[in-house]
């Protein structure tokens, strides 16, 4: 096993180049991971300022998406009194109550999304086994 000055395990990615040593060049997966977990590290000694103004401004680019997508959550939102641009997210967010899951359930295909950005790979579908609650169907992005 290899460790940095911390005695932490480094772990060395499996190289995607056969034939190729060094430096290991990871495999598309690993490479986004790598990438989302250095752009992790560098974010989260920001100040909480920082941090928060990303999180809504996410939240935003979100709302903005299941409202333009679901008539489910442009619903949903509306009722919230949220509406784009969202400018008042970061006033509403947390007041607003969970998502009961019968909401979800007697939403039906009216929470589900046909369209989502071509870079977000395809849709796919899930299901659970109602092993706590009542069984669930619903599609997802699969890369």
């Amino acid at each position: 096993m290899t460790y940095d000055e911390l005695g932490t395990v480094l772990r060395i990615p499996r190289n995607a180049l056969e034939g190729h040593v060094w430096p290991a060049l990871p495999v598309p997966k690993a490479q986004t991971a790598r990438a989302i977990l250095y752009k992790m590290e560098q974010t989260k000694w920001r100040e909480s300022e920082v941090i928060y103004q990303h999180k809504f401004s996410q939240l935003k680019s979100l709302a903005a998406s299941a409202s333009e997508t679901t008539q489910f959550y442009l619903n949903s939102l509306d009722t919230a009194d949220l509406a784009p641009p969202f400018d008042n997210v970061e006033d509403v967010w947390e007041s607003l109550p969970p998502l009961p899951h019968s909401n979800i359930h007697s939403a039906g295909y009216a929470i589900h999304s046909d369209f989502a950005p071509e870079d977000h790979s395809n849709i796919s579908n899930i299901h659970t086994s109602g092993a706590t609650v009542k069984a669930m169907s619903r599609a997802f992005r699969e890369r």
